[in-house]
């Protein structure tokens, strides 16, 4: 290929792995495998990870539902009364793709008959009185492209103002807990730090 571009010099690093799966841990750092290893690592050279798979993620939004009033609560049930209008869900489904979709609650607050106001948890208020007629698609700043992209057909007749629309968007993530254990006693090592990396393959959007 043509390097022509890239600040020289370059250093190319490379790594012989196995993977398999731990058996059993040890404090004193020994790991049972389930299966024997290819290559004979060096001692000073090898360095031993966790994985953690989640298999396939992707994004998705949870099922949306009205209420006759917005209540600033930010619950997963209605609050109250439902609404005269209805959103078609099952024929116009609201689109998000697996890169801009975050994990977030959305209210799209009524400030009339045809217009909302798109309110996230965490976000906050990020469109104010933008009309149903066309779909409704709030940009995500990290990637230009919509956090979610609500069609305009879906809407029925009867919204009036303060009526609410309720949905949850969620991520193609997955929430992780990462604990560092130290074992008590003098220091052996003046490098405890660790890094992450994110591994997988990548084929629809």
């Amino acid at each position: 290929v043509d390097l022509s571009g890239v600040s020289q010099p370059l250093t190319i690093t490379d790594r012989i792995e196995d993977m398999a799966v731990l058996t059993d841990v040890q404090i004193t750092g020994r790991l049972g495998l389930s299966q024997p290893l290819t290559h004979d690592y060096e001692l000073g050279e090898t360095l031993v990870s966790n994985a953690i798979v989640y298999g396939d993620m992707f994004a998705r939004t949870s099922v949306p539902f009205d209420q006759q009033t917005w209540t600033g609560v930010w619950s997963d049930q209605r609050i109250g009364s439902d609404t005269v209008g209805q959103y078609n869900n099952g024929q116009y489904p609201i689109e998000v793709d697996n890169a801009s979709a975050i994990q977030e609650r959305w209210a799209l607050i009524f400030t009339s008959a045809n217009t909302v106001n798109v309110v996230g948890e965490n976000v906050g208020q990020i469109l104010s009185a933008v009309s149903i007629s066309s779909d409704i698609s709030p940009i995500n700043p990290n990637t230009s492209q919509p956090y979610f992209t609500l069609p305009s057909e879906g809407w029925g007749a009867g919204w009036s103002s303060g009526n609410v629309l309720r949905f949850n968007t969620i991520a193609a993530n997955a929430p992780v807990w990462i604990i560092q254990s130290i074992a008590q006693g003098e220091a052996t090592d003046d490098n405890y730090t660790f890094c992450l990396e994110i591994r997988g393959d990548i084929d629809t959007p």
